[in-house]
């Protein structure tokens, strides 16, 4: 039986309308999202695998990118944020899993 979690995404005005007229949204380059340390969260006992890390990190990030979600569409702090200072749209999705294949979406706790 299919599992489905209602997730949500908040965006400026027009970029909200543009994504709904395409129906389709922007993944995020990850090399230029806001927080420079994205991905970049290891430390390391030898110089030979931080240059090892960086090289995969590097070819990762050129090739993939990311999408943020919120289990809430509640929360001021992601109004102010990434609704454009509580003037934009938060588009809700139901994401609908038909198997145990749900690793796609991570929760990520701050």
């Amino acid at each position: 039986m299919p599992r489905v979690k209602q997730l949500y995404h908040f965006l400026p005005t027009k970029f909200a309308l543009k994504a709904i007229e395409r129906r389709q949204l922007k993944a995020a380059d990850l090399d230029r999202v806001n927080d420079p340390f994205e991905a970049l969260v290891m430390a390391f006992d030898s110089r030979e695998y931080e240059d090892a890390f960086l090289t995969f990190r590097k070819d990762i990030l050129g090739r993939y990118g990311t999408i943020c979600f919120s289990q809430t569409w509640e929360e001021p702090l992601l109004w102010g944020h990434y609704a454009d200072s509580l003037k934009g749209i938060c588009l809700g999705f139901e994401a609908v899993f038909h198997d145990d294949r749900t690793d796609i979406i991570r929760e990520i706790k701050y």
